[in-house]
């Protein structure tokens, strides 16, 4: 990950809606540090299931070193909770689109979202 950090300008901030895992949470804090990318803004981290329904007071209390040393680096990384699936629309089109899938593989054995 390092590699793509130094390719980025250094006005560049790096931007994880995915999944942590994608990110080396360490060289993004470096690379912030050393000012070979402006910021981070993510709402995912590693191994999040560590933070499922669990009420922190502070930063101290994240469990993962490195994810602490970058929410440290806050204005320069802004971290919020992994939402966007639960809002009314998410939750509509997974249920409705689940439910098309399930129907056209029973009656056409096929679907347009399979994936291969």
């Amino acid at each position: 990950m390092s590699y793509f950090l130094k390719k980025m300008k250094t006005s560049a901030y790096l931007v994880n809606t995915a999944r942590g895992e994608l990110a080396d949470t360490q060289a993004i804090a470096d690379a912030i540090r050393s000012g070979e990318i402006a910021g981070y803004g993510g709402d995912v981290i590693v191994d999040e299931k560590h933070l499922v329904g669990k009420k922190f007071e502070s930063i101290g209390q994240e469990p993962d070193a490195a994810v602490r040393e970058l929410m440290s680096l806050y204005p320069k990384v802004l971290m919020t909770p992994h939402m966007g699936s639960f809002t009314k629309p998410a939750l509509e089109d997974m249920i409705s689109i689940s439910y098309e899938n399930f129907h056209e593989m029973q009656t056409k054995g096929n679907c347009k979202f399979l994936l291969k």
